[in-house]
């Protein structure tokens, strides 16, 4: 009997959970795509609704707490309301045992989170700022204009260049810079564009200087004498090969995608933490990695603790479902405000990164066993 109970509790409640997932995914996308209205005007259908249905699997990822917390508000409200709560605490079957079916909802969205953070957001979110310029630009642009006099990180170089054609996303005036310990790498082309993963530089040519040298002003050695002989031992020395190739771990689209703050995150988890450990510690890039990693692993799990505080107040609420939906807004709004706060005290070192990051979760947690501990009390 337990068994049929829990799974016809799963399905009022999934439907719900899915409903209210694609519900709330659509506002989170519209409230990003209506500041650019005036923008896509014109832009044939078809390519719009690719373009918002690309942003679906990062509107979901923050969608799926807060469709676990109305999942349990709705399905508890419609029990109350037709009766269905009573029969089943007159079967002993208690309302904390009737939370089963909602757990296994809640951490199918955790998982679901995850996967659609590792694998499937890092994918569409690479492509919404390049599809993104072609749709709204009247000569298919991609976005490559925007990295124009950036310093760009590319495997061991940070790339610089000055000019650049969106038409066919070729680089003009080119350098690439590279330190290790005292010595300076500098690689100057005329030319440069990406294959996939590769950066091929056209006439490329190279300056070499090592700072490991007996660099101690004197009288007869001046600080701007020094220099003015390194410089002279350091002239460019043009390659013999006509193209150089340079290996990056990203390709134009991801670089465009990263670059761009207009629009979601397009690294996986996997990716971030690759980061976190390359970079030296407690430098600025480590910390706003460090900060990243946190928020992409806590914004899933809120809704193990959204579903915690949901248990009690779906008790407290009953049948009334306008209530529960009330509900579910504020307790959704309280703990994005609170997540944002906390993500902006780590970033200004005011707390550690995973005290401002996981403080939400852990609170909204507490307080719904805290409800549950009174309302037992009571009982």
């Amino acid at each position: 009997m337990r068994l049929r109970l829990d799974k016809y509790l799963f399905l009022e409640s999934f439907l719900v959970f899915l409903l209210g997932a694609v519900i709330f995914s659509s506002l989170v996308i519209l409230s990003s795509t209506i500041p650019r209205l005036q923008y896509v005007i014109g832009v044939p259908f078809k390519e719009l609704a690719y373009w918002l249905l690309l942003q679906y699997p990062d509107a979901l990822v923050l969608s799926l707490p807060i469709a676990v917390l109305l999942a349990v508000l709705f399905t508890y409200g419609r029990l109350y309301g037709q009766h269905e709560l009573i029969a089943i605490n007159a079967g002993t079957v208690s309302p904390i045992r009737t939370m089963l079916p909602f757990i296994v909802v809640a951490i199918l969205a955790v998982l679901a989170g995850l996967v659609l953070r590792e694998y499937v957001a890092p994918r569409t979110n690479t492509q919404v700022p390049t599809l993104w310029w072609q749709l709204t630009s009247e000569d298919d642009a991609t976005g490559i204009q925007y990295l124009v006099e950036k310093n760009l990180p590319i495997g061991d170089f940070d790339l610089y260049f000055e000019r650049a054609d969106h038409r066919t996303n070729e680089m003009f005036d080119i350098r690439l810079t590279s330190w290790k310990d005292k010595s300076l790498q500098v690689v100057f082309a005329e030319r440069a564009e990406f294959e996939d993963k590769e950066l091929k530089l056209y006439q490329p040519q190279i300056i070499s200087l090592d700072l490991d040298v007996d660099f101690t002003p004197s009288e007869t050695n001046t600080v701007e004498t020094l220099v003015r002989n390194m410089l002279k031992r350091a002239d460019a020395v043009p390659t013999t090969e006509r193209v150089g190739k340079i290996t990056s771990s990203k390709t134009l689209e991801e670089i465009i995608a990263e670059f761009n703050e207009n629009f979601a995150d397009s690294r996986s988890i996997r990716k971030v933490y690759q980061e976190v450990q390359e970079l030296p510690p407690n430098s600025f890039e480590w910390r706003e990695s460090l900060i990243f990693l946190h928020k992409k692993l806590a914004e899933p799990m809120a809704a193990l603790a959204l579903l915690i505080l949901a248990m009690p107040l779906a008790l407290m609420v009953g049948k009334s479902r306008s209530a529960g939906l009330s509900i579910a807004l504020l307790v959704m709004l309280l703990w994005y405000l609170s997540f944002s706060f906390g993500q902006l005290l780590a970033q200004d070192e005011i707390v550690p990164i995973w005290f401002g990051l996981w403080t939400p979760n852990i609170m909204f947690a507490c307080v719904g066993i805290a409800l549950l501990l009174w309302r037992e009390v009571r009982a």
